[in-house]
């Protein structure tokens, strides 16, 4: 949280595209805008994230620029 809150203060962005519940996981889409790599691919990057979660609560978040390895750690299909 405390990433994405300095992130924002930047002034990136983020608009959540997928939500894929696995295993004891969700993976997250996300297009990310204002940041260099989102101006680099034209205004958006997009990019996922992966969050264990155990008894309701957030234990980690991983994030990956590829869905393929994301889907992989998530344990849902590609």
């Amino acid at each position: 949280m405390a990433w994405w809150a300095s992130a924002r203060a930047a002034g990136a962005r983020a608009v959540v595209t997928e939500v894929t519940a696995g295993p004891g996981t969700l993976l997250v889409g996300l297009d990310v805008s204002g940041t260099p790599a989102a101006r680099e691919a034209g205004g958006a990057a997009r990019r996922w994230q992966v969050l264990i979660v155990k008894g309701g609560r957030i234990l980690d978040i991983c994030g990956f620029g590829d869905r393929t390895e994301a889907a992989a750690r998530a344990g849902v299909p590609a």
